[in-house]
């Protein structure tokens, strides 16, 4: 079952990132979706994960 909850995990932030990765979006407007997504796998995941959101924000 860890498996699953860490695979359901990676999706999920892929998810949050791809606005992020399009060309056409400004930077300013891509940093909240890596805050969200830096966010999500920390909520999950924990570790250094949880670190690096406390920092980005």
């Amino acid at each position: 079952m860890p498996l699953l909850h860490t695979v359901g995990v990676s999706v999920g932030c892929v998810l949050a990132l791809a606005p992020a990765l399009l060309p056409s979006v400004r930077p300013t407007r891509r940093w909240p979706h890596v805050v969200m997504a830096l966010g999500m796998a920390a909520g999950h995941l924990g570790g250094l994960l949880a670190f690096m959101a406390a920092l980005s924000l």
